[in-house]
This record gives C-alpha cells, sequence and structure tokens, in this order.
C-alpha cells in the first residue's frame, strides 16, 4: 500500500467509496430496505478502514493525509450524486431531495466513522505489534527477569 502514488491511491478510494455510496442511494431510491442495509453496513465498515489506510501510509504529514481524506469523502459523495442524478428523475424522485438526503447520510456517516477510525488508529499504535507490546512490558518492569525481585 505504501508503494501506491497518492494520486492512485486517492483515485481508487473515491471510486470505491463512490460505489458504495451510489449503491446505497440507489436502493433508498428504489425503495429497497435489505439493499439500504446491507450497503450501509458495508459503508460504516470501508470509511473508517480506508480512513486508517490514509493515516497508514506514512508517506505524509498529517495535513497532506488530512487533505487526501477530505478529498476522498468529497469525491465520493460527488460520484455518488453525478450517478444517481439520471435515475432519480426516472424515479420520480426530486433531484434536491435526492442530494439533501444523500448529504445528510453522508455527513452522519463521516459524523460516526472519523471518530471510529482515530480508535482504530490509536488501538493500532498503542498496542502495535509483538516486538513493541514486549518491550513496552520489559520497560515497564524496569528490565527485571521474572522471579528476579520477588520476595
Amino acid at each position: 500500500m505504501d508503494r501506491v502514488s497518492a494520486a492512485v491511491f486517492v483515485g481508487l478510494a473515491v471510486l470505491f467509496l463512490g460505489a458504495l455510496n451510489a449503491g446505497s442511494s440507489y436502493a433508498r431510491v428504489a425503495h429497497n430496505p435489505g439493499g439500504m442495509e446491507l450497503f450501509g453496513l458495508l459503508r460504516y465498515a470501508a470509511v473508517p478502514a480506508v480512513i486508517a489506510l490514509v493515516v497508514r501510509r506514512r508517506q505524509h504529514d498529517s495535513l497532506t493525509a488530512a487533505a487526501q481524506l477530505a478529498i476522498i469523502l468529497l469525491g465520493a459523495e460527488m460520484l455518488e450524486l453525478g450517478a444517481l442524478s439520471p435515475l432519480a428523475s426516472h424515479a420520480g424522485v426530486p433531484v434536491g431531495a435526492m442530494m439533501s438526503a444523500g448529504f445528510g447520510s453522508g455527513l452522519s456517516l463521516y459524523a460516526a466513522a472519523i471518530p471510529i477510525g482515530a480508535v482504530v488508529i490509536w488501538g493500532a499504535r498503542h498496542f502495535g505489534d509483538r516486538r513493541v507490546v514486549r518491550a513496552r512490558a520489559e520497560e515497564q518492569a524496569g528490565g527485571r527477569r521474572r522471579g528476579e525481585g520477588d520476595c
């Protein structure tokens, strides 16, 4: 993942999230509750994963990662609205109502997903891999071995 250029990564993430967003909105327009639930769950799983991938790339500073994340999220919303605009008029749904509903659901998704992504990133950095956990445990023990210093 680290070897992919930033433009390719952002483009693929926009396509991935945009397709999930469009599927969720299409299910909403088609009045398909199972599709809405499925795509809703996929979106709630995908957004924290994309947030974690943006931060884990470690090729840029935090401001660049935040800008990439903003471009990904806004691009996915724009792709969703662009893909569904022709379908909404055929389904008899006003485009403005669809856009406001899509924007509202996107905001609620990101408001929930960004803290979840932050917790995932914190957990990955805090707990780390086995070597980091072992080193931290040895550091907290003061370098003592088992049984040493026990009375």
